[in-house]
């Protein structure tokens, strides 16, 4: 009989052959602390570049939309009316990311949120001016 143990390590383990990332080394360290910081410069610039633009603007709208980031007072029933208190656990969870979004944004690009929030919320919608008729 044998007495050894074998593990199966599947096709996604390491090579038990091959050395790992040692934290402990500056170098890799390093390494890794540089590509979290250019990961996080280039998602600051997407986001900036997608707030810049109208139709950018119009579409992060749309996700804040759909996430309800903006309703609070909204519980969910079941089909025969009854109050569904998992529906609206679930609704909660979907406006705390929205609304979580909504705050990564506005500390990246806040006039750029502005911008957004003028142009499609209707609580930041400007009184229209009647237009002056012909000979006034």
């Amino acid at each position: 009989m044998n007495d050894t143990l074998e593990f199966d390590l599947g096709d996604n383990a390491a090579d038990p052959g091959t050395p790992s990332d040692d934290a402990g080394e500056p170098s890799t360290y390093n390494r890794k602390v540089s590509k979290l910081e250019r990961e996080e410069l280039e998602a600051q610039a997407f986001w900036k570049t997608c707030l810049s633009h109208p139709l950018g603007r119009r579409e992060l709208w749309k996700i804040l939309s759909k996430g309800h980031a903006f309703k609070r007072d909204r519980f969910l029933s079941s089909q025969t009316g009854f109050p569904d208190p998992n529906a609206t656990w679930f609704l909660l969870g979907m406006q705390d990311y929205a609304e979580a979004l909504f705050y990564d944004w506005q500390k990246l690009d806040p006039h750029g949120v502005l911008l957004m929030q003028q142009e499609h919320d209707s609580r930041f919608a400007r009184p229209k001016h009647p237009k002056p008729k012909r000979g006034e």
